[in-house]
């Protein structure tokens, strides 16, 4: 979980945030992939490339990250989220979080995906979580699918 304790900054502000995020990882990985990433690894690079890049904007200095379970795995200004998701395949998809929530910090109201694709060429992109979902699977519980 990664968490910026700030209020009052605009959701421009934190998709700005969110796109020099990807562009930096991006560049990274074109032709330098870990071995053996997971999606811990990759969460904690997602945090570290956003602490970063938030120097000089209205996030440096305030940017934590906090824990496993809890969903959205990154929090800005306790009112902006990113989960971060990963997938070892060529392909735009994997399992999401729960249906139930019930690790979600309540006071988020606007969460975004970031997504890395891992397969033939790596990319990683970004998107309001809502417009990544599109079905529920059950795995041991009932989860999204995005």
């Amino acid at each position: 979980m990664i968490y910026v304790n700030q209020e009052n900054v605009s959701e421009d502000s934190f998709v700005s945030l969110l796109e020099t995020t990807k562009n930096v990882i991006n560049t990274e990985f074109l032709d330098n992939i870990p071995a053996g990433i997971n999606g811990v690894a990759f969460e904690g690079v997602v945090y570290n490339r956003m602490v970063e890049a938030s120097q000089g904007t209205d996030f440096y200095g305030s940017v934590e990250q906090t824990g496993l379970l809890t969903f959205p795995d990154i929090v800005a200004r306790r009112l902006y989220g990113v989960e971060v998701k990963m997938t070892i395949g060529d392909k735009w998809v994997s399992t999401g979080n729960s249906v139930l929530e019930t690790t979600r910090i309540e006071t988020v109201e606007t969460i975004y995906m970031f997504f890395g694709k891992f397969g033939r060429n790596f990319e990683a992109k970004y998107r309001k979580y809502q417009d990544c979902l599109y079905d529920v699977g059950v795995t041991h519980s009932p989860r999204y699918k995005i």
